[in-house]
């Protein structure tokens, strides 16, 4: 009767290789320190774990409850102590990210074997195995990795845009303009005469808010000279709500920002609404945000904390 020698060693080598990176994946999605050593130490009891699939006097130990059990304590090793919410969070992301690693080994060394098919599966299996194991784990790895490296940015992206994107309404006389802002932490503008926090805003979202001597200038410029503009206004009624504001950026010179007093700033942060009359309104002509998600950079004084 043919027979198929399994590696006995290579399966728990390549099993704990797996097991780290998917503890070290867990880690990273559920927000837990990554602690080396103790990983590593989860990892080949997991290892070690695997050889009961390949032998038959323990098959007893690859029922469900005893795989959860494993799974457990596998957890626990790599993560503890936890709160029960956060293990049980963690002991999710190791399930998901166990079948998504290893059903992707197994379609890989499936997808390299020239002979056969799924039905064959039971049969062919060990000799698969034998074959592309390592190969199947490499690939795997590497797919693996990058696919979660560009879903980690992406999912950092949209975190921080849906967290930090605040809705807001800038209001002038009888006039007022709703946008999208982003509270940037690194804004520290303030009006030098009032301390007021500065918000600066692109100059086509408050176009609607500004006098007209201004929107008439702005529009045959295509670079601001707050110096011009205010003398511009220097006749308008509008003239004492404009005033300069000084600002510096990383490698460059000192600069001049015009800016305005709105009547009321309203924003909406969370689940509160947030009205202030003592903020400043910089106008910048350039585009803000590279995908035009938000039109303003709402400084973090608005919201009374300091974000960083």
């Amino acid at each position: 009767m043919p027979f198929q020698v399994i590696y006995v060693d290579q399966v728990v080598l390549g099993s704990m290789v797996m097991n780290y990176v998917i503890l070290y994946t867990v880690g990273k999605i559920g927000g837990v320190t990554n602690v080396r050593w103790r990983m590593v130490i989860a990892a080949a009891l997991g290892g070690l774990y695997s050889i009961a699939a390949f032998v038959p006097a323990f098959s007893p130990l690859m029922t469900v409850w005893f795989k959860t059990l494993a799974s457990v304590i596998i957890i626990i090793v790599a993560f503890a102590p936890l709160p029960p919410i956060r293990l049980a969070t963690c002991l999710a992301f190791f399930y998901l990210t166990s079948f998504a690693l290893g059903g992707s080994v197994i379609g890989i060394m499936y997808f390299l074997e020239a002979q056969g098919g799924v039905g064959s599966f039971p049969q062919s299996f060990p000799s698969v195995l034998e074959r592309y194991f390592w190969h199947a784990i490499v690939l795997a790895l590497g797919v693996f990795g990058a696919a979660g490296k560009g879903t980690a940015l992406l999912f950092k992206r949209r975190y921080r845009q849906s967290l930090f994107k605040i809705p807001l309404v800038i209001k002038v006389c009888d006039k007022q303009v709703q946008t999208e802002g982003f509270l940037d932490s690194g804004n520290q503008l303030t009006d030098p005469l009032t301390g007021n926090p500065v918000i600066v805003a692109e100059y086509e979202v408050i176009k609607s808010l500004l006098p007209r001597e201004l929107i008439t200038y702005l529009d045959n410029n295509r670079e601001l000279d707050p110096v011009k503009a205010m003398m511009v206004m220097q006749d308008s009624l509008w003239g004492a709500k404009f005033r300069l504001i000084p600002f510096q950026s990383l490698g460059k010179d000192a600069g001049m920002l015009l800016g305005f007093d709105p009547d009321q700033v309203e924003l909406q942060y969370g689940h509160k609404t947030i009205c202030s009359t003592g903020v400043t309104v910089a106008i910048c002509l350039k585009t803000l945000s590279p995908d035009a998600d938000y039109n303003v950079l709402v400084h973090p004084g608005l919201l009374g904390t300091d974000i960083s």
